[in-house]
C-alpha cells in the first residue's frame, strides 16, 4: 500500500468515527452516571427458568436482548418480532441494523416501562440487579463492533458474571445461570466498550 493509500485508508477511517460518536450524541439519550451503589448479598441470581435463550439473527441482539426482559416481565414476545417492529434502525454500511438506543427505549415504553441508560461501575450493576430485573449491557471494540447482553446474576467469591448472550447458539456454561460466563477481568475488557459517553453503560427498565 502507497502512502498515498494509507493516508486516504486513515482519512476514511477518521470520517466513520466521527459519524459514529455523532450518530451516538445525536440519536441517543445521554447516560446517567450511577450513585454510589449500597453493598449487596454475594452472590445474586435472577430466576429464568420459565424464560429461554434464542439465538439472534444478524445485528438482532438488541431486540433478543428486549425481548427475554419482556419475558420475564410477563409478556409472550419473541425477539425477532420485536427486531421487525423496533424503531430506530441504522441504515447506513457498516453498522446496517444496528438499533440506535432510542429504539429500544421507545419499544419499552410501548409496553408501559420506562428505560434509563446508565455508566457505572460493577458495584453500581450489581446494586442494580437486585432490583430483580435483568439489566442490558452494551460491550464492544469501538467501530469494530458493538453488542448487548443481559445480566441475569453474579458471584462476588467466584469473580463471575452471568449473562444471556443472544449471539450464542448453544448454552456455553453448563450449570451456570444463563447462558454465558464472564470472570469479571473479562467483562470489564468487554464493557469498557469505546463509546466515549456510552462506555461501561446499561441499560434499566423501570416498572
Amino acid at each position: 500500500m502507497t502512502n498515498k493509500n494509507k493516508k486516504l485508508l486513515v482519512a476514511f477511517i477518521g470520517i466513520l468515527a466521527v459519524c459514529f460518536f455523532t450518530f451516538l450524541l445525536i440519536f441517543n439519550p445521554l447516560p446517567i452516571k450511577a450513585t454510589n451503589p449500597c453493598d449487596t448479598v454475594d452472590r445474586y441470581v435472577i430466576n429464568t427458568h420459565n424464560n429461554s435463550f434464542p439465538k439472534q439473527g444478524k445485528n438482532q441482539c438488541s431486540a433478543f436482548s428486549s425481548a427475554f426482559i419482556l419475558r420475564h416481565l410477563g409478556h409472550s414476545v419473541d425477539g425477532a418480532t420485536i427486531y421487525e417492529n423496533i424503531s430506530g434502525k441504522i441504515s447506513l454500511p457498516p453498522w446496517r441494523g444496528y438499533v440506535f438506543y432510542t429504539g429500544i427505549i421507545k419499544m419499552f415504553k410501548s409496553y408501559g416501562y420506562n428505560m434509563k441508560i446508565y455508566v457505572g461501575n460493577l458495584a453500581s450493576l450489581r446494586t442494580t440487579l437486585t432490583n430483580e430485573i435483568p439489566l442490558i449491557v452494551q460491550v464492544g471494540n469501538g467501530l469494530k463492533w458493538q453488542h448487548y447482553m443481559v445480566l441475569i446474576g453474579y458471584d462476588k467469591y467466584l469473580k463471575e458474571l452471568y449473562f444471556y448472550d443472544p449471539n450464542k447458539h448453544s448454552d456455553t456454561n453448563n450449570e451456570q445461570p444463563g447462558n454465558r460466563t464472564l470472570n469479571e477481568e473479562k467483562f470489564l475488557e468487554l464493557w469498557n466498550n469505546k463509546t466515549f459517553l456510552f462506555n461501561r453503560s446499561y441499560f434499566v427498565v423501570e416498572k
